[in-house]
């Protein structure tokens, strides 16, 4: 179950499950509460439902019908608020499993929440009542579990898939030091995504390079504010939402990552999968999972200046063929929609 197809990490990883999961050994449904107008990821139609509902409050009867209908053995989402909505209504499916993905670092998505929040008791309650949480990074399990006293046998670390076909790379960085290296932030313009600390860092380099954004967010209008006060509308580039992510990743020399929180970044394991090397503002979420300092990319602390650590990314010698079948080993995506039938199993037979 999601709330939509847009794009985004959640949306991407649920319905590649969806996808790729064994259809000899489950029956799978998708269904999602808003519109097939709006979907960023192809689904097969077959078993895909769409109830065009805009909001979650206004689904409530709808997915509840759904469920009494379909009688599923496990539910499976992976939004913040349709994971508390499950752990809700489970009360009423006591035969069904309610299994759900978290998304991020709940304590400091709080802290740039600006909406009402429902009460704590009652979101500690709804988690408490799931079967199982996926957790994608450590940090995220150590969050949940001391914000709502999650039992620790509840929580299931599996990280992120890979949902791209691997791409031929050549071995090493052959960059042409003549022409401008090409960076690439990839990620919704929002405030938790810190691309001002890019365009401030960059200003300060002293090499030739482009800096590609890809998203779209309520930030744009004024993350080309900043660029154009910093006279670097030459230099960094909106792209909007790219559908043909391949073409954007071939094409980069290096991913930045200046989010101050993550959940477990796609971009960053779509980037390291291109063989691209990636720069990291040390954030909680999965970074220090994915990041072999030197082998596939560095992270700036707060003990350095991040256009030291910029600079020295270009310079380094880089074997690209090594970055990619480390991703591949670790997170490709056999591995990892096995690890999710290994829960979806052990939980049907409890």
């Amino acid at each position: 179950m999601l709330p939509h197809l847009k794009a985004g990490g959640a949306e991407r990883v649920v319905s590649f499950l969806f996808m790729q999961m064994d259809k000899s050994a489950y029956d799978l449904n998708l269904l999602i509460l808003g519109s097939k107008k709006d979907n960023h990821y192809d689904v097969q139609e077959n078993n895909v439902y769409y109830l065009n509902i805009e909001r979650l409050r206004d689904s409530f009867i709808e997915i509840i019908k759904f469920l009494r209908k379909t009688k599923p053995d496990i539910v499976f989402s992976s939004i913040g608020h349709v994971n508390i909505f499950l752990g809700f209504i489970k009360t009423f499916f006591p035969k069904t499993k309610f299994i759900v993905r978290e998304a991020s670092i709940y304590s400091l998505v709080k802290k740039l929440h600006k909406r009402p929040k429902l009460p704590k008791v009652f979101i500690e309650y709804c988690y408490q009542n799931l079967d199982n949480i996926v957790y994608q990074s450590e940090d995220m399990r150590n969050d949940f579990e001391k914000v709502f006293s999650i039992p620790s046998d509840k929580g299931v670390l599996i990280q992120n898939p890979i949902t791209l076909l691997p791409q031929p790379v050549a071995s090493q960085n052959l960059k042409n030091s003549s022409k401008a290296f090409k960076f690439i932030i990839v990620g919704s313009l929002i405030e938790s995504k810190g691309h001002i600390r890019a365009f401030d860092s960059f200003k300060k380099a002293k090499f030739d390079f482009t800096l590609e954004i890809i998203g779209e967010g309520p930030l744009k209008d004024t993350l080309k504010e900043r660029v154009n006060l910093l006279g670097m509308n030459d230099q960094i580039f909106f792209r909007g939402v790219e559908k043909d992510m391949k073409k954007v990743y071939t094409s980069a020399d290096f991913l930045i990552q200046t989010s101050y929180f993550e959940g477990f970044p796609n971009a960053v394991l779509e980037a390291l999968s291109f063989g691209i090397p990636c720069v990291i503002f040390e954030a909680p979420g999965g970074h220090n999972e994915m990041i072999s300092i030197g082998m596939n990319g560095f992270i700036i602390t707060n003990k350095n200046k991040p256009v030291d650590v910029i600079e020295k990314t270009i310079l380094h010698n880089w074997n690209r063929m090594e970055i990619q079948k480390d991703v591949f080993t670790r997170f490709g995506s056999t591995k990892i929609i096995k690890e999710y039938e290994t829960m979806f199993f052990k939980a049907i037979n409890k």
